[in-house]
């Protein structure tokens, strides 16, 4: 996993938790079913009605990269252009290492 993922995961868990204690609410206040399925699933709605398919698709595609590294692969890329071979700028192609 990468540290500064890990790194918000707890910033984010200790926010939550410290804000919390500090307006004296016991933990148990935290966990509130019906107050999850409002907040989660209206985040999801929000964020579904913002987003073409492909790029939700694209989005479950790589978020496995917050949590492994990503394998660059840095390839030339050659085209025939009237009848002359043309050197192009290296194109960058990413591939996750779970792959």
């Amino acid at each position: 996993m990468d540290r500064l993922s890990l790194f918000g995961a707890l910033l984010a868990l200790a926010a939550i938790f410290g804000g919390n204690y500090i307006e004296g609410g016991e933990v148990d206040t935290l966990i509130n079913g019906a107050a999850a399925v409002i907040v989660f699933g209206g985040t999801l709605g929000a964020g579904l009605l913002q987003t073409s398919a492909r790029d939700i698709r694209r989005a479950f595609d790589i978020f496995p990269w917050v949590f492994t590294p990503v394998r660059l692969n840095i390839v030339a890329g050659f085209f025939l252009s009237r009848g002359a071979v043309v050197v192009s700028p290296p194109a960058l192609h990413l591939q996750p290492c779970f792959r």
